[in-house]
Parts: structure tokens; C-alpha cells; sequence
């Protein structure tokens, strides 16, 4: 009994609702609803030349200046990605007991990787402790790339290539043949900081600065790119994105 008196209340609502709202006409043309206006204002185009020389096209915000975002370190897992992509697959490594320990793996609590016990967020700056790593883990594989360069060109059946002595050699010098040591330092940025930089550009004063320097002073070719191949590393374009 209770049921059928709850529906005949919502019928006779329904019907008071049907005759308050009287039927559209037939004939009549439907409703029309006005168009929403955007309040976005439409962005204002701006001219901009990157260091290699090509125009792109950024929205402005109104202060004169291209946006941009402050710049994020990679996490551990994307740095020991980079290093094993630019070396050719030679990792951050240890011998101990016949055994080569991944040192990322073993330190990665303490480069700020999270354990999801204490902590859940990747610690991701670009600290002291973090360069030193950097520091300890670019000179261990440009150690061993060097090693493998040289290695491959005294082995004429060697399938390895070249991942330092890209276009110079272990015995040219940049007074002897500063066009094969340019071309080299050329091929390590787009290498190591996916940066095409053409000959001549101010881009390669500093790395040949170190290049010359590191030969000066240890009367060796070899160790000059060693320099540069952890200065390569350890720069924040690599690093940093």
C-alpha cells in the first residue's frame, strides 16, 4: 500500500511538472543558444633565433620576455641511461671479489633516489654530492671509453666504434691538425649534448681552450680529450634539461 501511494505522488508530480511546462509549437523554430565568448586573450607571436640559427615562434605573456621554466636535473635511472647511450654501453662500474657492482644501483639512495620506505619523492638537485658522483662516475667511463678507442684501432678486426676518437686521432695535435681536432670536438657536443654546432662557432672556444690545455700540461694528446670527455659529462647540458 505504501509503494503505490509513493507512485502516484511522483505521477501526479510528473503531471504537475508536463502542464506547468506547456508543449513547444510544431511550427515554431528551435531555440537558439548564443555562442560563448573566450576570454583568453589571442597570444601575441614573437621572433626568436636559437644559437644555431633557427627562428621559432613563441606566445608572449606581456613582459617583453620568451617564457621559459627553470631547468630540472635528470633522475638517476635517465642518467645512467645517458651515460650507457653515450659510451656505447660502458657503465659506471666496480670490480670487487671478481664481481663488477652497478655503482648507480648501490648509490642510488644516496643520489636521491627513493627507497618508498622513508621517502617517496626523487630528490632531484643538482647537489654537491651529486656532482662529486658525477664527477667520480665520468671519470671512470671516459677512462675505459678512451681504453676501448684505443684498444680498437691497434685490433684491425675489431668491430668497435669509435665512441672518442671519433675523427682524430691518438697522435694529432691541435698545431699540427686543427681541423681534425675541431671536427672531433664537433662530433662529442652532438654526442654528448645533442648540440649541431658548425664549424668556426664561438660554441667550440672553450672546449678547445681545455682540449689545448690538458695536452700542454701532460705532454699528451690522449689525456686532452680524457679532459674533455668529463667536462662533456659533468656540464650542465648534460645533466640538465
Amino acid at each position: 500500500m505504501r509503494a503505490l501511494l509513493t507512485l502516484c505522488a511522483v505521477l501526479a508530480m510528473a503531471g504537475c511538472d508536463t502542464k506547468s511546462s506547456p508543449a513547444p509549437d510544431p511550427g515554431s523554430a528551435p531555440p537558439t543558444t548564443p555562442p560563448l565568448s573566450d576570454p583568453r586573450p589571442a597570444p601575441r607571436p614573437v621572433d626568436v633565433v636559437t644559437d644555431d640559427g633557427v627562428e621559432v615562434g613563441l606566445g608572449d605573456d606581456g613582459s617583453g620576455l620568451a617564457p621559459m621554466r627553470p631547468r630540472r636535473r635528470v633522475n638517476v635511472d635517465q642518467l645512467e641511461a645517458a651515460i650507457l647511450e653515450v659510451s656505447g654501453g660502458i657503465n659506471w662500474t666496480e670490480t670487487r671479489n671478481r664481481d663488477e657492482v652497478n655503482l648507480f644501483s648501490e648509490l642510488s639512495a644516496t643520489l636521491g633516489k627513493p627507497d618508498y620506505a622513508q621517502s617517496t619523492d626523487e630528490d632531484l638537485e643538482p647537489s654537491i654530492l651529486f656532482q662529486k658522483f658525477l664527477d667520480d662516475a665520468s671519470r671512470t667511463v671516459c677512462t675505459r671509453m678512451l681504453t676501448a678507442d684505443l684498444a680498437a684501432r691497434d685490433d684491425p678486426e675489431s668491430a668497435h666504434d669509435p665512441v672518442l676518437l671519433i675523427e682524430a686521432g691518438p697522435d694529432d695535435r691541435i698545431d699540427e691538425a686543427p681541423d681534425l681536432i675541431e671536427a672531433n670536438l664537433r662530433e662529442l657536443l652532438l654526442r654528448f649534448h645533442g648540440r649541431m654546432v658548425p664549424s668556426g662557432h664561438p660554441l667550440l672556444a672553450n672546449w678547445t681552450w681545455l682540449y689545448r690545455s690538458t695536452d700542454f700540461v701532460t705532454q699528451d694528446p690522449t689525456q686532452g680529450w680524457l679532459g674533455v670527455c668529463v667536462g662533456l659529462f659533468t656540464h650542465p647540458d648534460f645533466y640538465l634539461y
